[in-house]
């Protein structure tokens, strides 16, 4: 998800991640030696912590604590959510807290539309349509008018790699100026070679450029013509 990823790319932060009450991964800004397995341990381990909080009548909204040398940053929102960050050792957390608590507002609101979501029946997980939801509220904050193109790219990256072309997608937008607009060929090229370029697969990559390029046609070809007016100023 693009706030957690936001969050993983500070220097400071080695991980983050988010997990219900009942022990489901949310959505993750990993490493790749943090697999499902020890998430699953970690998210264990944590809810043994706050079962021991809770039994001491104590709520339980944001704690820390070392942890094999990191330091772990707990906070709960929303409906039974934790967000956990794992702070790299000797890293200072003061600069942390507003980048943490800009991400709960991102999860919070993401979440959220897709719990609203969750009662559609679907065989989308809670946590891609929570991505979805903060695609589209990235999408509209940014001014961005591009969604068609952008979920073209998102289908076809994802039949390639999987799931985690999401993050894909969402890394190259960061990549991208935020005043930018996918309106031509140009800029939608742009959009495609940075994708591309987080596929190290060399296949996968080639045959993802071949189908984007006539992806891109497809779009110019549906772009709307120059007006007279602004033919006749050039």
């Amino acid at each position: 998800m693009p706030a957690l990823n936001r969050l993983r790319d500070l220097d400071e932060v080695a991980a983050a991640f988010v997990y219900s009450t009942d022990g489901r991964i949310m959505a993750a800004a990993v490493p790749a030696h943090y697999t499902e397995s020890v998430l699953e341990q970690l998210v264990r381990r944590l809810q043994q912590i706050t079962e021991l909080v809770e039994r001491a009548k104590i709520r339980l909204r944001e704690t820390r604590f070392t942890y094999e040398g990191f330091t772990v940053w707990l906070k709960s929102f929303g409906q039974g959510m934790t967000l956990v960050v794992f702070v790299q050792p000797k890293a200072s957390i003061f600069p942390l807290r507003q980048p943490i608590n800009l991400t709960v507002v991102n999860l919070e609101k993401a979440l959220g539309l897709a719990l609203e979501q969750a009662g559609v029946e679907t065989e989308e997980s809670l946590a891609a349509m929570a991505h979805r939801a903060e695609m589209e509220l990235m999408r509209a904050q940014t001014g961005h008018q591009d969604q068609v193109f952008l979920d073209q790219m998102a289908v076809l990256a994802e039949t390639l790699i999987g799931p985690q072309a999401q993050d894909l997608v969402s890394q190259s937008l960061r990549e991208i100026e935020a005043s930018t607009s996918f309106d031509s060929r140009a800029t939608m090229q742009q959009l495609v070679e940075l994708i591309g370029a987080h596929i190290p697969n060399v296949e996968r990559r080639q045959f993802f450029l071949s189908e984007a390029a006539d992806v891109i046609d497809r779009n110019e070809k549906l772009a709307p013509a120059p007006s007279s007016k602004a033919a006749g100023a050039a």
